[in-house]
Protein backbone atom coordinates (compact mmCIF):
# COMPACT_ATOMS: atom_id res chain seq x y z
CA UNK A 1 0.00 0.00 0.00
CA UNK A 2 1.58 3.31 -1.06
CA UNK A 3 1.66 6.21 1.86
CA UNK A 4 1.56 9.67 1.01
CA UNK A 5 3.03 12.46 3.07
CA UNK A 6 2.46 16.49 3.29
CA UNK A 7 5.79 18.22 4.94
CA UNK A 8 5.19 22.14 5.40
CA UNK A 9 7.93 24.82 5.60
CA UNK A 10 6.96 27.55 7.35
CA UNK A 11 10.10 29.40 6.57
CA UNK A 12 11.76 32.78 8.59
CA UNK A 13 11.29 35.83 7.12
CA UNK A 14 14.09 36.00 4.04
CA UNK A 15 14.77 32.94 4.73
CA UNK A 16 12.42 31.27 1.78
CA UNK A 17 15.07 31.19 -0.95
CA UNK A 18 17.73 29.61 1.37
CA UNK A 19 14.96 27.07 2.06
CA UNK A 20 14.13 26.45 -1.26
CA UNK A 21 17.52 26.03 -2.58
CA UNK A 22 18.36 23.08 0.29
CA UNK A 23 14.55 21.25 -0.63
CA UNK A 24 15.58 21.43 -4.28
CA UNK A 25 19.23 19.72 -3.47
CA UNK A 26 17.52 17.38 -1.36
CA UNK A 27 15.53 16.04 -3.42
CA UNK A 28 17.70 14.68 -5.91
CA UNK A 29 18.56 12.21 -2.97
CA UNK A 30 14.85 11.37 -1.80
CA UNK A 31 14.32 10.38 -5.65
CA UNK A 32 17.03 7.95 -5.91
CA UNK A 33 15.26 6.36 -3.07
CA UNK A 34 14.42 2.81 -4.04
CA UNK A 35 10.77 3.24 -2.63
CA UNK A 36 10.31 6.82 -3.41
CA UNK A 37 7.49 7.46 -5.68
CA UNK A 38 7.69 11.15 -6.40
CA UNK A 39 8.70 14.15 -4.26
CA UNK A 40 7.68 17.66 -5.37
CA UNK A 41 8.11 21.01 -3.80
CA UNK A 42 5.46 23.77 -3.95
CA UNK A 43 5.46 27.09 -2.81
CA UNK A 44 2.68 28.31 -1.19
CA UNK A 45 0.65 31.10 -3.21
CA UNK A 46 -1.50 32.45 0.28
CA UNK A 47 1.23 32.40 2.68
CA UNK A 48 5.06 32.98 0.89
CA UNK A 49 6.73 31.88 3.91
CA UNK A 50 4.87 28.45 3.47
CA UNK A 51 6.95 25.90 1.08
CA UNK A 52 5.12 22.48 0.69
CA UNK A 53 6.68 19.06 0.16
CA UNK A 54 3.87 15.94 -1.60
CA UNK A 55 5.72 13.01 -1.25
CA UNK A 56 4.61 9.30 -1.96
CA UNK A 57 6.23 5.84 -0.92
CA UNK A 58 6.12 2.36 -2.34
CA UNK A 59 4.98 1.88 1.41
CA UNK A 60 5.92 2.21 5.33
CA UNK A 61 9.66 0.49 5.26
CA UNK A 62 10.29 3.15 2.24
CA UNK A 63 9.23 5.79 4.70
CA UNK A 64 11.31 4.51 7.42
CA UNK A 65 14.15 4.61 5.31
CA UNK A 66 13.73 7.71 3.88
CA UNK A 67 13.45 9.34 7.53
CA UNK A 68 16.19 7.80 8.62
CA UNK A 69 18.51 8.57 5.48
CA UNK A 70 21.86 10.21 6.57
CA UNK A 71 20.91 12.69 4.66
CA UNK A 72 17.75 13.99 5.50
CA UNK A 73 18.92 13.66 9.08
CA UNK A 74 21.61 16.31 7.96
CA UNK A 75 18.81 18.36 5.91
CA UNK A 76 16.88 18.86 9.72
CA UNK A 77 19.45 20.08 11.39
CA UNK A 78 20.98 22.30 9.02
CA UNK A 79 16.95 23.62 7.43
CA UNK A 80 15.80 24.44 11.49
CA UNK A 81 17.61 27.53 12.36
CA UNK A 82 16.06 29.01 8.90
CA UNK A 83 12.13 27.90 10.11
CA UNK A 84 9.71 29.13 12.24
CA UNK A 85 8.86 26.11 14.57
CA UNK A 86 8.88 22.47 13.42
CA UNK A 87 8.79 20.72 10.34
CA UNK A 88 4.33 19.71 10.13
CA UNK A 89 4.27 16.55 8.92
CA UNK A 90 1.66 14.20 7.71
CA UNK A 91 1.53 11.12 6.38
CA UNK A 92 -1.29 9.99 4.50
CA UNK A 93 -3.09 6.86 3.37
CA UNK A 94 -4.99 6.22 0.18
CA UNK A 95 -8.93 6.78 0.47
CA UNK A 96 -9.38 3.09 -1.19
CA UNK A 97 -6.43 1.65 0.56
CA UNK A 98 -7.75 -0.96 3.57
Amino acid sequence: MAIGAVARFRCAPGAEEKVAEMLIRLRGDVRKEPGNLFYDIYRSRADPSSIVVLERYSDREAVRAHAGAAYVQAFGEAVRPLLQGDIEVEILQGADDE
